[in-house]
Order: structure tokens, then sequence, then C-alpha cells
């Protein structure tokens, strides 16, 4: 962000002037969009349509008004308005109304909205969605005056000039017509909208089932992405635990089709990777233990119980192997991690028939 100079503009009622900030350039990083139409941009901060003469107090549009620039830049924006000021600053519109058109109350309205929204929400303080969540009740009386702004700027505003009426609907919502709001979105076709404003879209039609009319924060399409996936995760965890649950019922121990043993919280045979479970054997049942080395023969790494297999000194790695029932079990490796058996994986390779191998030694 670079600040310009001064742009300066006269109070139409007293003549004081005031200088404003300009921006030569910005940017919208770590922006914020809310469905009430407000965007919030640390590096693009923006001037307030409406301005209160520090002199005689009275309320203007400052872009209605002549301008000129100084020479040294400034940081006054006059957004720090409080609603009540805004409120103010409407009535005094309202007694001036023929010198404004279609435009400027659009302006003047969507303003006054967004004061009311950042008193209720404390948006401006950045207080993060969760807090903000339990801050702000969902279900709170409507503002009635707020409401009948809302109702002025629907009514007038003229939508045609709008990519679709998504904003129309969240107003309605937040001013607690539900029915007009789904009517409304009932109009818009979902599937025209982009990722975005389909996001929006979902968000607005659950908060009007749920009869909320707070305002509240877009979701980037990376954010809900990230959301989706966190959500996956948490269901495929809890599907994982009623499956332990499950498994758990049976404490026997699972024989695979290969007929090689594992335990009946695995999913798969740690030999050969089979899932399908054809037998179950008793865990308490009597164990014997047979000792293979995996070493090699012609160039190849091959499994075998002759201890004097050539290998390559400490590579050469022992495995004991388990038999309960005539079933292989399990196997404990000794020694460093030699060829297939890479990154110390204790399943033996499928592909290149290693467990084959060890069903014919013993």
């Amino acid at each position: 962000m670079i600040v310009g100079k001064a742009r300066i503009v006269k109070c139409p009622y007293c003549g004081a002037k005031k200088e404003l900030m300009s921006l030569v350039s910005g940017n919208t990083l770590r922006a914020e969009y809310w469905s009430d139409n407000k965007m919030s941009a640390p590096m693009l901060p923006q001037v307030s349509i409406v301005q209160k003469c520090p002199k005689c107090g009275k309320y203007y549009l400052y872009y209605k008004q002549k301008e000129e620039y100084g020479e040294d830049e400034s940081f006054e924006r006059g957004s720090d308005l409080s609603y009540g000021e805004w409120k103010e600053a409407y009535h005094q519109f309202c007694q001036e109304s023929t010198t404004l058109d279609k435009s400027d109350w659009a302006n003047i309205r969507m303003g006054l909205i967004h004061a009311y929204n950042d008193l209720i929400t404390g948006r401006n303080d950045y207080i993060p969605d969760d807090f903000r969540d339990m801050l702000l009740p969902r279900e709170r009386p409507v503002d009635v005056f707020v409401a009948s702004v809302i109702g002025d700027f629907v009514r007038e505003y003229d939508w045609s000039t709008e990519k679709n009426l998504l904003l129309k609907a969240e107003l309605c919502r937040e001013a607690g017509q539900f029915n007009k709001s789904m009517e409304t979105l009932q109009s818009i076709k979902r599937e025209e909208l982009d990722d975005y404003e389909r996001g929006m879209y979902d968000d607005i039609k659950m908060r009007v089932e749920q009869k909320d009319i707070k305002v509240f924060r877009i979701k980037s399409v990376q954010e809900r992405r990230k959301d989706a996936m966190i959500k996956r995760w948490e269901m495929m965890a809890e599907l994982e635990r009623q499956w332990l649950e499950e498994q758990k019922k049976d404490p026997r121990l699972k024989v695979c089709k290969n007929g090689h043993c594992f335990k009946n919280t695995e999913h798969m045979c740690r030999w050969c990777g089979e899932q399908e479970v054809v037998e179950r054997v008793e865990e308490d049942a009597p164990r014997t233990n047979v000792v293979l080395f995996v070493g090699q023969r012609n160039g190849q790494w091959v499994l075998t119980t002759d201890p004097d297999i050539e290998g390559k000194g400490e590579q050469i790695r022992k495995i004991t192997v388990e038999i309960v029932g005539g079933h292989k079990l399990y196997y404990h490796l000794d020694g460093q991690n030699p060829n297939p058996f890479n990154n110390n994986s204790i399943k033996l390779d499928k592909k290149n028939n290693y467990w084959k191998m060890a069903n014919q030694e013993m």
C-alpha cells in the first residue's frame, strides 16, 4: 500500500476543509469479505462516503464535493463514525432528499447497514469467528429501524446492475424476511454460480432455515475446501472407531486367503496385504517360531532358513516368524534395513513374491 497526497474537501455547509486519505496503490492481501457486501482489507483501507464536518458537525457525501490535493499525506478516513452518528446522518439526509439520487441513497443505506453490523458483531475489532458466534446469539430481535432501511434499499435498488441476487437474499435474511429471502434464492440458478458464490448461496440458505439473522464472514474457496477435508477426516476417523469397536467383539486372530494370520483390529494381512478373512484362530493357541534370513542368491534378495546365506555383512536381516495353528502370524526383524524392505516396512513385498519364498522355505 502506498499513500498519496491528501485529498481535500470542503464542507458544503460551513466551508471548513478536511483532509482525507488517498491511495496510489493497494491490494486485497488478507482481506475479509462479509455477507452484507462489506470488504475489509488492511492494505486497501476505504474512506467513508459519509464525512462529519469537524467544525459544524453536519454530514455530507465527500464524493459529491469539489476536491483538491495537498502537499502532504493524510491517513484520515472518517470511517470511525459510530452507528449512532450514521443514524444522525441518515435523518439529516432524509431532510435533504431532493439533492440525492438513487445511487446516493444506495450508498448511504449500505453504509448504515454496515455500521449496524459493525456494532453488533464487533468485526472491526477482528474477533475470531468462533468467539463472535458465541458472543452474538443466533436468535435476537430484528432492529426495526435497520429493517426499514434494508426494506428501502431492496425496494429502490436497481438489481439489474447485479450479476445475481445473492445480496438481495442476504439483506432480506438480515431483516428477518426469511420467506422473501428464500424466494429470492429459489429464483437464482445455483448451477450458474461460481464456487465462491455457491458457497455463499449455501450459507445464506442454511441460515434462513435456522431463522438466523446474523451477518457472517464469507469463507474463501480454499477455506471451504479445507473445512470439507477436515470434515471428511473426522468422518473417516469416526467410521474407523466404529469399525474397531465391531472388530473387538471377536478377539480371535484373522486368517487371510493365503493362510497368514493377523490381528483382529488390523485391516489387512501384514504378509501379503490381503483383506479377505477366510477363518479365525484363537489368540491363545500354541505358537512356534521359525527363523528366516534375508540374503542374496544369484544376485537376488531371498528369504531362507539357511543362516549361511550370502549377504552384505551387517545388512543381513533375521526374521523370526511365529506360527499359530499352522498359520504364519507375526515376524520380528533384526539387523539393518536391506532391500527389498525399504523404509523399515515389515510387510513382505507381494509383487516380488517374497512371502511366497517364505511359504516355500517353511
